[in-house]
């Protein structure tokens, strides 16, 4: 019986491969403890670069840190996948900031529309 050593495994990686692991471990395991932070509403404050306000009181945060781990996390997964497929360093290089960009994008306007609903029902309440 032949068991596998992470070394070995670690080992038999070329270096590119080993970069998107070590991107996307740590990314993968922040983004699991901020979820989790999340739902249990211990969600910490962090600073942000103001990118569009639309309203009074309600702005774009494209830059935060949420987003950075999600960005790093799709980044990272989908350069995986696209090394496992075979494509070229160049085509998996584009391909993961291209969808990193686009799941930061997306979590960025998902939270400025939740923040948007949840002022008007603060308004509505009132």
């Amino acid at each position: 019986m032949v068991l596998l050593s992470p070394n070995a495994w670690w080992e038999g990686l070329n270096a590119f491969t080993k970069v998107y692991w070590l991107i996307t471990i740590p990314a993968s395991l922040i983004f699991v403890i901020q979820m989790a932070l999340l739902f249990f509403n211990a969600d910490s404050k962090t600073e942000t670069i103001k990118v569009y306000s639309a309203e009074a009181g309600i702005t774009f945060k494209l830059f935060n840190f949420r987003n950075l781990i999600g960005f790093f996390t799709v980044f990272g997964w989908s350069g995986l996948a696209c090394i496992d497929v075979g494509l070229s360093n160049e085509q998996i290089i584009i391909i993961s900031l291209i969808l990193g960009l686009v799941m930061m994008l997306s979590m960025a306007v998902v939270f400025f529309f939740l923040k948007k609903l949840m002022k008007s029902v603060k308004e509505g309440l009132e």
